[in-house]
């Protein structure tokens, strides 16, 4: 499937196409076009900027390693509040990166 990207002020982001996997048939409510945006802020003043793909329904991966201690924290909770109004899920997938996947 085709790639997207999309760049906003001093953050990187890049929007993909997810690729159905045929063989699982555990998840039936999976959506095939269902967008993802990856996103790499380098401030805390660009958690407007993920907080919209939220709330446009789209899941997100976050990558906060450029991000202050202080930051990160601020960043994931205020995402997080975000999730949890949308009845969401947050995912630790790796040291400084989180998944916020949301039920379409």
């Amino acid at each position: 499937m085709s790639i997207f990207k999309k760049k906003f002020k001093g953050t990187k982001t890049r929007t993909i196409l997810l690729k159905p996997n045929l063989a699982d048939e555990s998840k039936p409510n999976i959506n095939i076009n269902r967008k993802i945006s990856k996103h790499i802020p380098s401030r805390y003043s660009e958690a407007k900027i993920v907080a919209d793909s939220l709330l446009s329904r789209k899941n997100i991966i976050l990558d906060v390693s450029l991000l202050s201690e202080k930051d990160k924290i601020k960043f994931v909770n205020f995402l997080s509040g975000i999730i949890y109004a949308l009845n969401g899920k947050v995912f630790l997938k790796a040291d400084k990166m989180y998944h916020f996947s949301i039920e379409q």
